[in-house]
């Protein structure tokens, strides 16, 4: 079985300095998407290295990949879309926006290894209402979120709304909103990991589908 390393955007900066809240927050994300990401693997773990933004995480993946440290791992790339995807592969949209030196880089890189999670992780969570009432069990409002088959059609400000509504605006995504709230998203998105279940977020959302279906074929 190959070691795969997955590099996923969200966390602090690797080389910013840290309180232990935060430290303790990144940690509990990682293991959220541990637990996550094993339960659609069926028991296969996964390095998971969170390396803050989606344009640090892109550079990260990249120079690991140039030097090409530790050839016996499997790299993988997970970041958010930020936007829409109209690009015909995932690559093509993950050259937007990173800088000149790393959309070369990634044109070097098979389509296989780069992949989107959605607009922003948070698409993942109402995906699944169960997981979110089991996080939020005296605070959780009905009705906030709709019946969703496609979690990809919706933009970052629609995702953000129905969590800070559904949660009754325990889970702030938006900080700059909500600037006071600045450590919610990170307390919390590890949490609701843990609970969701991947053949929901499976079955809602293409990118997710072609990350897993990739791991899997391993």
């Amino acid at each position: 079985m190959s070691k795969i390393r997955l590099y996923v955007e969200g966390g602090k900066p690797l080389k910013q300095p840290a309180n232990k809240a935060t430290k303790d927050n990144d940690r509990e994300l990682r293991e959220g998407l541990q637990v996550f990401l094993s339960k659609a693997l069926d028991g296969k773990l996964l390095q998971i290295v969170c390396a803050g933004s989606g344009s640090g995480t892109c550079k990260r993946f990249v120079n690991d990949w140039v030097k090409k440290q530790d050839q016996e791992v499997v790299k993988f790339l997970l970041v958010d879309s930020e936007s829409e995807v109209i690009t015909k592969d995932r690559r093509s949209h993950l050259k937007q926006g990173h800088g000149q030196g790393v959309a070369q880089e990634l044109s070097k890189i098979e389509e296989k290894y780069c992949h989107l999670m959605v607009q922003e992780m948070e698409a993942w969570f109402i995906a699944d209402e169960k997981a979110l009432k089991s996080v939020f069990p005296n605070d959780y409002q009905a009705g906030k979120i709709p019946q969703i088959v496609d979690v990809e059609i919706y933009d970052k400000d629609r995702v953000n709304e129905m969590l800070y509504a559904a949660t009754n605006r325990k889970y702030v995504a938006d900080n700059e909103k909500h600037p006071h709230d600045k450590e919610t998203k990170l307390r919390y998105s590890g949490r609701i990991l843990k609970q969701i279940d991947p053949q929901v977020v499976y079955e809602k959302s293409k990118h997710f589908r072609e990350l897993i279906d990739t791991l899997r074929s391993l």
